[in-house]
């Protein structure tokens, strides 16, 4: 179970902890460094963009994160709907299904993005590829933008990940 005490720091070498971007921003550069959601927020981004342009999936995630700033307000949803014979899927599974239609991968994505975020909240887990849902994409960002760590210990095979761990390294040597 993941406790907001505890949230991780970007290490003062990472580039974004000092503000700066690389030059063509990655969405995950892009979420404030303060939002105590931004470990769930990066997780539940590369779900969407798996297989979708970033340009296409990203007002998806706007809308989302509107509806659910956190993991917790997603799971308590979640949780509330849980009944007796569960026989039919609850509002949370209906709007993500309504809302990611567009995208494809609808039920993919929908069962990807509610059993990650219900691991997130009640599992003890150490590392992103622990989480449902999360594969090597999802891991290796976790890794780079919440963990800081890209230098020989993440091998992104995402062309956007690739550049910006280029890019990092770049930035080691100024």
């Amino acid at each position: 179970m993941k406790d907001e005490a505890t949230c991780h720091k970007l290490p003062e070498s990472h580039p974004l902890a000092n503000g700066i971007l690389s030059p063509q921003p990655l969405w995950q550069e892009l979420l404030s460094l303060d939002d105590p959601a931004r470990e769930w927020k990066i997780l539940v981004g590369c779900i969407c963009f798996n297989k979708t342009k970033r340009e296409y999936a990203e007002p998806f995630l706007v809308k989302i994160f509107d509806r659910y700033p956190t993991a917790e307000s997603m799971a308590e949803e979640i949780i509330s709907q849980i009944d007796a014979d569960a026989t039919s899927p609850g509002e949370t599974h209906r709007w993500l299904s309504h809302t990611l239609k567009p995208l494809g991968l609808v039920s993919r994505r929908v069962r990807a993005i509610t059993n990650m975020t219900m691991a997130y909240v009640t599992k003890d887990w150490a590392l992103a590829r622990e989480l449902p849902g999360v594969g090597k994409y999802g891991h290796a960002a976790w890794k780079i933008f919440h963990m800081g760590v890209w230098e020989g210990k993440t091998d992104p095979q995402d062309r956007s990940l690739c550049r910006y761990v280029k890019w990092l390294e770049t930035q080691e040597k100024v």
